[in-house]
């Protein structure tokens, strides 16, 4: 989940967005995983933390399907008030 979070944060976009990205621009995301000093996971289940359209972090969640992770994560967000 941390790093399903991170991912998000750190491209601005779900981390499931970023699993396509990937497959359309793979030398792309790499580039940005080196530079970010960690690496990117490649699922759903995170989420950009976006308050008042300023990018807080990331949420993440784990150890159901995708579908699931990205439902447990909305939650959160939506729980907090977040876009």
């Amino acid at each position: 989940a941390p790093s399903k979070a991170f991912t998000a944060a750190t491209l601005r976009r779900t981390s499931a967005e970023v699993a396509e990205l990937a497959k359309q621009r793979p030398q792309l995301v790499e580039s940005i995983a080196s530079l970010a000093g960690r690496p990117l996971l490649l699922a759903g289940g995170g989420l950009p933390l976006i308050i008042k359209g300023e990018l807080l972090g990331g949420v993440g969640a784990s150890g159901g399907t995708e579908e699931q992770d990205v439902e447990c994560a909305r939650a959160g967000l939506a729980a907090i008030g977040a876009e």
